[in-house]
């Protein structure tokens, strides 16, 4: 799924959402122990630590941003809106289609959007989102130009059992990185070939293609 302009508002402030989720905030203790969520492609699942999404830091390193990342996490955030939870997009390239994003099975009313955002600011919003454990996952586009802002993300996320998926340039492979792990998305005929560059406890660096009408 593509990134669209929409004029539909998904996009409270982040203090109205901050006590949304104040209001919601739950305990998972156990939940640390087991992936946070399946990434919906069993091909992928087979290669993942955990076989899903592990709560911390990932990195997805694009050619060309907003062309692939939702399509990507969409499982995701379907199973996480389902346990009660929030999804955050920060900074996204285009303000996503919300008719689009229902009929992929996003509950809108989960669902918080922060556009526009300077790096500085983006970071800082999707820190604040993080250290609530309401907010299941935080898909933010910008680079970190200094590894303790990943560090900081990282912290965050872990402490409170959460996913943040950080979009950044194919072109930050050059660079070391604190994130847990680093994916590489490429597209690939009707779907995506993903090189997994860095795994959590993991040495290998396996490729995986999967296809995008394999969503259920």
């Amino acid at each position: 799924m593509s990134l669209t302009t929409s004029s539909s508002s998904i996009t409270p402030s982040l203090t109205e959402l901050k006590a949304l989720l104040q209001r919601e905030q739950v305990h998972r203790s156990e939940q640390g122990r087991r992936a946070l969520a399946n990434s919906g492609f069993a091909e992928l699942d087979a290669v993942l630590p955990q076989a899903g999404w592990s709560a911390g830091v990932l990195e997805l390193l694009l050619d060309l941003p907003g062309h692939g990342e939702l399509s990507l996490l969409l499982p995701a955030m379907r199973q996480l809106q389902a346990e009660g939870r929030w999804i955050a997009l920060v900074n996204p390239p285009a303000v996503p289609y919300a008719p689009g994003l229902q009929y992929a099975g996003v509950d809108l009313s989960r669902l918080v959007v922060l556009p526009n955002l300077a790096p500085e600011q983006a970071a800082w919003a999707s820190e604040q989102l993080l250290q609530n454990a309401s907010c299941g996952l935080v898909l933010a586009w910008f680079n970190p130009q200094k590894a303790k802002v990943t560090q900081r993300l990282q912290l965050a996320a872990k402490a409170q059992n959460n996913l943040c998926v950080l979009c950044r340039p194919l072109a930050a492979l050059r660079q070391s990185s604190l994130a847990q792990s680093r994916i590489e998305l490429q597209a690939h005929e009707q779907g995506a070939l993903l090189r997994l560059h860095k795994l959590q406890g993991e040495l290998r660096r396996p490729e995986v293609a999967i296809q995008w009408a394999s969503l259920g």
